[in-house]
């Protein structure tokens, strides 16, 4: 079950059958850009971009693709692997660009030269091209850059942990998990990773190889290391469905309170029913959800967490349990969000205030049915069956993808189906797999 999206601390533990569960608060050279394009007429190259441009150029060849130097006599169109900084862009957007990525090398120790952003004409659109220093590492996957600069950040922050001295103290299989922790572009936790890494890099000139490579290595189960719970947006396709009703039902049992309601019916393609129950007169001092905001999110889960959904319920009230949670994590402003039971019955309390963002919702609803067909596929029981095999898969991954996830093997199921089903189709979804390799060929074969 999650709470609000204010209940952000961590609560103390609990067995998972008991506790609420508040989780849902919330790479190579084969995208190198070689396209041929122009530099603005009267911009000179600097001896550090002709190198890269011979450099880059002779790789780019090596590669088949368009990177071979241009012939005497020919313009000045080069070829240069590049990532875009920004498009439909101004001089004026350069330097500003050029610091960023700056302040970037310096953090992780890397050689940077302003030179290597500039304006450049890409098939007639003015960008800002930073060309990609090899030092740095591989090309990032994500050609165009967001302004986080996160996908240099990522190449950047692994290119640094390769050149310690404690790199060559790390084991393989240790190499390629702080690799892929560390390396990737568009997550969560490997952003959080980074961070973690930046503080454990204060004096980490004058570190030991040993204790260079014991710093790498505690990434991997660091709390600093990971979000509290899984926050982003679900990128997953949204299943077709068609929505039907109200009805009135006379007397429902909400949890807490009995009152009539107004029941829809969302309908799938694949014929599947979910039952949707919203107060006909819900109260004017709280605030829930809309029949449509419910099944948008459920349009939206994986569909063997959607196919064990039978109902869902826009509660008339709050958590009639709050009381008794607030005791028990010891906050007294404790406030239930969502909760799902084995049985496929997905609730949703509402709050003096407005309640989350859809995102918010449509993440939630997958962690929370996660726990739903976990039970329903392997039981109740988190020590026999299918709960081993996910056992094994933890201690081989090493990673968790969030703090909260390590409450108890059946938070970690949630958390993973949550980065998993909110993923895939995405690059972020192979960010994942190469984090947790172990846990994500389980859901490969079994949430269908």
């Amino acid at each position: 079950m999650a709470a609000s999206i204010a209940q952000r601390q961590a609560p103390a533990p609990a067995p998972a059958s008991q506790a609420p569960d508040i989780a849902a608060l919330g790479a190579g050279l084969g995208n190198a850009a070689t396209a041929s394009r122009t530099a603005p007429e009267g911009a000179a190259d600097s001896a550090i971009d002709g190198l890269s441009g011979l450099f880059q150029g002779l790789l780019g060849g090596l590669l088949g693709g368009s990177g071979a130097l241009p012939k005497a006599g020919e313009s000045a169109t080069q070829c240069f692997m590049y990532v875009v900084l920004a498009r439909n862009a101004t001089q004026a957007q350069v330097a500003p660009a050029a610091a960023q990525v700056q302040a970037l090398a310096t953090t992780w120790g890397m050689a940077f030269s302003p030179s290597m952003v500039r304006l450049a004409d890409e098939n007639g659109t003015d960008i800002v091209e930073l060309r990609w220093s090899p030092a740095w590492g591989p090309m990032p996957v994500t050609r165009d850059i967001p302004a986080s600069c996160a996908p240099i950040d990522a190449k950047m922050a692994v290119g640094a942990a390769r050149a310690s001295a404690g790199w060559a103290k790390l084991d393989a299989t240790t190499q390629g998990q702080v690799s892929a922790l560390l390396g990737g572009e568009s997550n969560e936790l490997s952003a959080a990773a980074r961070s973690a890494f930046r503080a454990a890099r204060v004096g980490w000139a004058t570190m030991s190889a040993e204790d260079q490579a014991k710093a790498l290595t505690d990434l991997l189960g660091s709390t600093a290391a990971r979000p509290y719970v899984l926050s982003e947006p679900v990128d997953a396709a949204q299943a077709k469905y068609t929505l039907s009703g109200p009805t009135v039902k006379t007397g429902h049992a909400f949890r807490g309170i009995t009152a009539d309601a107004n029941v829809h019916k969302e309908k799938f393609e694949d014929n599947q029913e979910i039952i949707i129950y919203s107060p006909k007169a819900p109260s004017a001092t709280l605030h829930n959800h809309s029949v449509q905001q419910a099944a948008d999110a459920a349009a939206k889960l994986p569909e063997a967490s959607r196919k064990v959904v039978k109902t869902i319920t826009l509660n008339a009230q709050v958590n009639p349990d709050d009381a008794y949670w607030a005791t028990q994590y010891n906050n007294p402003n404790f406030h239930s969000y969502m909760t799902a039971g084995a049985a496929g019955d997905v609730t949703i309390y509402p709050d003096t205030t407005a309640p989350p963002s859809q995102d918010v919702m449509n993440g939630s609803m997958v962690h929370e049915t996660g726990h739903t067909w976990s039970y329903q596929t392997w039981g109740q029981d988190t020590t026999k069956g299918g709960w081993v095999e996910w056992k094994k898969a933890m201690d081989s991954d090493k990673i968790s993808v969030s703090n909260y996830a390590t409450n108890a093997i059946a938070e970690d199921v949630a958390e993973t189906i949550r980065a998993y089903g909110s993923s895939k189709g995405t690059p972020k979804h192979d960010e994942y797999r190469a984090m947790v390799p172990a846990r994500f060929k389980i859901l490969d074969a079994q949430l269908k």
